[in-house]
C-alpha cells in the first residue's frame, strides 16, 4: 500500500506540473524527454512514459487517461522538441549545409532553432544533454561529451550567481529564492562544501562570485546542517565555546558533548586543556580560553586531570 501511495503521489504532481506547464507555454509540443521544471520533477519522462503506456494500451492507464487529458496532454502529439530537430537535421543531412528554412505547419523551424543554440551559449541549463548532442549534429553548437556539458552547465549557473549578490558581495538568499533552479544548484554546492566533495576548480569559481569558504560555513550553521569536522577552526570551536558558556553558565563541557552542528565539543575543550597543560597551546589562545573561565583554578585542574586519559589519546584530536 504504501507503494501505490508513493506512485498515486507521483501521478497527482505529474498532473498539476503538466497544468502548469500548458498554462505557461500553452502547449507540450516543445516539451524535451529529458525536461525538469523549476522544482526538479522530471515532467519530459513522466510525459512520454504516459504516452508509450497509453500507446501500448497498459491497463493502469484505463483510470488515467481522462485525468490526463483534463491536464493538458494530448495523446496525438509529435511535433515535440525531438521531432523538430529531426526534420532539421534531415534537412542539413539532404543540403549538406544548414538549411535557410525547414517549413512546419506554417513555421520557419529555423528560428526556433536559433533560440535553441542562443540557449546553448548563454543558458545550457535549460537544455537536457540529448538535446545538446542533437544539436551538435548540425552547424551551430559544437559537440560536447558528458562531462565537458556538466562542467558548462555548472559554469554558467556560477555566473549567474553573480546576479544575485548583496553590496558585500555575499548571496541575496531572499533574491535567490525567486530562481528555483538557481537556489537548488546554490543548495547543492554548499551541500558538496559540507561533505568535502567539491573540487578546488570549483571552489576557486565560487569564491570569484562571492560565495567565500567563510560565508559558506556560515550557510550551512543557519540552516542547522553537519559540517564535516575538516572545515572546523580553532575559532570557530571558541565560539561554540563562548555559547556553551552563555547557555549553561560555565565551562564545564561534558567529555561527551557534541554541538547541534556535529562539533566534538568536549573533546576539543579536553586536548585544548591537555595542551595548555603541557605548555604547547599558544600563548594568545591559552589566554582567550583562560579569559572565559576554563581552569579557573589549581584545585579545577587538579579535579579535571583526575578524569584524564592517556596523553596517546590526544594527538589524533589536535585542531590546527
Amino acid at each position: 500500500m504504501i507503494g501505490v501511495k508513493a506512485r498515486d503521489i507521483h501521478f497527482e504532481q505529474g498532473l498539476r506540473e503538466i497544468e502548469a506547464y500548458v498554462a505557461q507555454h500553452g502547449t507540450l509540443q516543445d516539451l524535451s524527454r529529458d525536461y525538469r521544471t523549476p522544482s526538479g520533477f522530471a515532467l519530459g519522462a513522466f510525459v512520454f512514459l504516459e504516452i508509450y503506456n497509453y500507446k501500448n494500451c497498459n491497463p493502469k492507464m484505463e483510470q488515467r487517461i481522462e485525468p490526463l487529458q483534463n491536464a493538458g496532454l494530448d495523446w496525438e502529439q509529435v511535433t515535440n522538441w525531438e521531432y523538430r530537430m529531426r526534420l532539421i537535421v534531415k534537412a542539413y543531412q539532404e543540403q549538406g549545409r544548414l538549411p535557410e528554412s525547414v517549413l512546419y505547419h506554417g513555421e520557419n523551424l529555423m528560428d526556433w532553432f536559433r533560440e535553441q543554440v542562443h540557449l546553448y551559449e548563454t543558458d545550457i541549463e535549460k537544455l537536457g544533454y540529448s538535446q545538446v548532442k542533437m544539436l551538435s549534429m548540425v552547424d551551430g553548437c559544437p559537440a560536447l561529451t558528458l562531462e565537458e556539458y556538466r562542467e558548462r552547465r555548472w559554469d554558467m549557473l556560477c555566473t549567474q550567481m553573480q546576479q544575485y549578490q548583496k553590496a558585500d558581495g555575499t548571496p541575496d538568499l531572499e533574491k535567490l529564492e525567486q530562481n528555483i533552479s538557481l537556489e537548488k544548484w546554490y543548495k547543492k554546492q554548499i551541500r558538496a562544501f559540507r561533505d568535502d566533495k567539491l573540487s578546488p576548480k570549483r571552489a576557486k569559481k565560487l569564491m570569484a562570485v562571492g560565495m567565500t569558504k567563510k560565508y559558506m560555513l556560515n550557510a550551512i550553521e543557519e540552516n542547522h546542517r553537519t559540517i564535516s569536522k575538516f572545515y572546523y577552526s580553532w575559532e570557530s570551536y571558541y565560539q561554540e565555546l563562548v555559547q556553551y558558556r552563555e547557555k549553561f553558565q560555565n565551562v564545564n563541557v561534558p567529555r561527551s558533548y557534541a554541538s547541534k552542528y556535529g562539533m566534538k565539543l568536549g573533546r576539543w575543550l579536553y586536548v585544548q586543556k591537555s595542551l595548555m597543560r603541557s605548555g604547547k597551546l599558544d600563548p594568545e589562545k591559552a589566554e582567550k580560553l583562560i579569559g572565559i573561565g576554563v581552569i579557573q583554578s589549581a584545585e579545577g585542574e587538579q579535579s579535571w586531570r583526575k578524569n584524564t586519559v592517556p596523553a596517546k589519546f590526544i594527538i589524533k584530536y589536535i585542531m590546527i
